[in-house]
């Protein structure tokens, strides 16, 4: 049915066990689609651009859904399969209208791009057992204000949360062992984030222009720090290392590694006027 643009519903007959790939992609006037129990699979980009699809029930027996699925695709709301272990890469991508997802149990991995682009979406249910997170998953989520992540996900991939202009609250899984490159670039309303005593360390541009987070505490688990990891961070006033870090060290308000060789961030909100870089200091990052 590709780009049958005059397709405005169909009902699926009992005894399908399979939606191919493209199955219905550009069917840009597509109004409902009555899916039976006992489809076991639906094919990659099965729905793409399907614009003026809302809502869509989607049976227990589906339980491989493939890449892409809803991509473009007019989205509200979608129930997704109870028994589900995997939402794959680019499920629900630019699904513009997409404002709520609840993430069934059982589900262990989300992929690349999942939820990339879904401006709208306001909140997502993340259920323990989730473990992979892969990037870009929830990247340019402009309306997402918050979001608990279980302990169970520790595979956080880069880019994760970039560009969630809105997100203001964030809680990271005990256990999680790297903040992953640019995880939350670009995230502009973010004020606070607690970073677990688990992580060990924190990766290039990980909180690059987060404008308005004001204070950073790092654990004394953390041994490394790559460059760049809070540049842009224009209200960042304070930086305070956790007691027990031989990594590194606060000096004058500025982060330096613990042998003050290398200087790795100067807080732009500490308002600084004039610098003594110790005698130590080697490299400027």
């Amino acid at each position: 049915f590709r780009d049958c643009t005059d397709l405005k519903s169909i009902k699926l007959p009992e005894g399908l066990d399979l939606i191919g790939d493209y199955a219905f992609c550009g069917c840009t006037n597509l109004l409902g689609v009555t899916i039976p129990h006992g489809v076991k699979s639906i094919g990659s980009h099965a729905f793409d651009d399907c614009h003026s699809l809302e809502t869509l029930y989607i049976p227990d027996s589906a339980l491989d859904l493939g890449d892409y699925l809803f991509f473009g695709a007019g989205i509200k709301e979608v129930r997704l399969p109870q028994g589900l272990y995997e939402i794959k890469n680019g499920m629900f991508c630019c699904c513009v209208n997409l404002k709520h997802v609840s993430i069934p149990t059982g589900v262990y991995s989300i992929g690349s791009s999942a939820f990339d682009r879904c401006r709208s979406l306001e909140s997502v249910s993340i259920p323990e057992g989730v473990v992979w997170i892969h990037s870009y998953a929830f990247a340019d989520c402009e309306s997402l204000k918050a979001i608990w992540l279980p302990d169970s996900a520790v595979e956080l991939k880069e880019y994760l949360f970039s560009r969630c202009k809105d997100l203001s609250a964030v809680r990271l899984p005990q256990g999680l062992k790297i903040v992953e490159y640019g995880m939350f670039s670009g995230c502009s309303n973010l004020s606070s984030i607690d970073i677990p005593s688990s992580v060990e360390g924190i990766e290039r541009y990980a909180f690059f222009g987060c404008s308005m987070l004001t204070s950073i505490d790092i654990p004394a688990s953390v041994a490394i720090i790559e460059d760049s990891a809070f540049s842009e961070c224009q209200k960042l006033s304070s930086i305070e290392v956790e007691e027990g870090n031989s990594a590194y060290r606060v000096v004058g308000g500025m982060l330096c590694d613990f042998g003050v060789s290398n200087l790795l961030c100067c807080p732009p909100g500490i308002g600084v006027t004039d610098v003594y870089l110790p005698d130590t200091i080697q490299k400027i990052s």
